[in-house]
């Protein structure tokens, strides 16, 4: 429309210099006039006299209507003007968003755990992810960590060489074979060998000490409905060998201590022995 503009500017100041103004006719179409029109605007005669009807026949109004509509190319009446265009819909679901990889991988991975198809949720699209795939979650299963058999034979284990070790530091008078000192007499020579056993079957601990690890022997005083007597000892002091000899070999406190107790019998060096004077503060 922009190359009518200035050709309209010429014929109106034409008009206006070389023909004298003329009143407008209102309600008459000359012939005349619509053949000024066209050979003005180059238009055709039907779109001429539909611009001088729409002015009511003032030619230098249809002309300037002429150009500020846009006419031009002839062919009928003016087109009306054209409807602005309809915005267009976006995408829905599956229809080929642009979705950040990262986000449409999380959102996939949440919605995997929960159970729901990413796909079905209104807004949210099914667009390839890069190739980015969430695996299945892993099935439930059963298992077991720690071996309880191996586990309580491992700890019988530890307890009976724990016992053992403390068997021989609270040996009073060691065979030559043991403490690598004594009378130097071989093995069955000579008398040192059966005077040693009888001195540490004089002091060794009474028959009814437990042999089990101390929480057992509470457990088992609770079935019994008794007390548990403990006695912690050390290998170097002698007061200790003396109450194996004196105390706990008696008729009389046997029978009392196994009829109302359970005697739980170590030494401060065995494994058992140090828990217990670390947890009581004991020795």
């Amino acid at each position: 429309s922009s190359h009518f503009r200035p050709l309209g500017s010429c014929v109106l100041r034409g008009l206006e210099r070389d023909r004298p103004a003329r009143p407008p006719q209102h309600g008459m179409i000359t012939d005349e006039a619509v053949a000024e029109f066209v050979s003005l605007t180059n238009s055709s005669p039907d779109e001429a006299r539909g611009y001088l009807e729409m002015t009511g026949g003032d030619l230098q109004q249809s002309v300037e209507l002429f150009l500020e509509m846009g006419g031009g190319g002839g062919g009928g009446p003016p087109a009306p003007q054209a409807p602005a265009p309809a915005p267009v819909p976006r995408p829905g679901p599956g229809q080929g968003q642009v979705v950040d990889a990262d986000v449409a991988a999380e959102f996939a991975a949440v919605a995997a755990a929960a159970g729901i198809d990413p796909s079905s949720i209104t807004g949210m699209p099914d667009a390839p992810m890069h190739d980015a795939e969430v695996r299945a979650p892993i099935a439930a299963f059963q298992d077991q960590i720690i071996d309880t058999q191996l586990e309580n034979r491992r700890m019988r284990e530890a307890i009976n060489a724990d016992s053992a070790a403390m068997s021989r530091r609270m040996t009073f008078d060691r065979p030559a074979d043991l403490a690598g000192a004594g009378s130097g007499d071989e093995p069955g020579e000579g008398g040192g060998g059966s005077s040693g056993q009888a001195i540490n079957q004089l002091f060794a601990a009474p028959p009814y000490n437990e042999a089990e690890p101390f929480y057992a022997t509470i457990e088992k005083a609770k079935a019994q409905d008794k007390w548990v007597l403990v006695n912690i000892q050390q290998a170097e002091v002698f007061a200790s060998h003396a109450l194996n000899r004196d105390v706990w070999s008696d008729d009389t406190i046997r029978d009392v201590v196994q009829s109302s107790f359970l005697f739980w019998q170590r030494d401060d060096k065995s494994t058992e022995g140090d828990q217990f004077c670390q947890y009581y503060s004991c020795g």
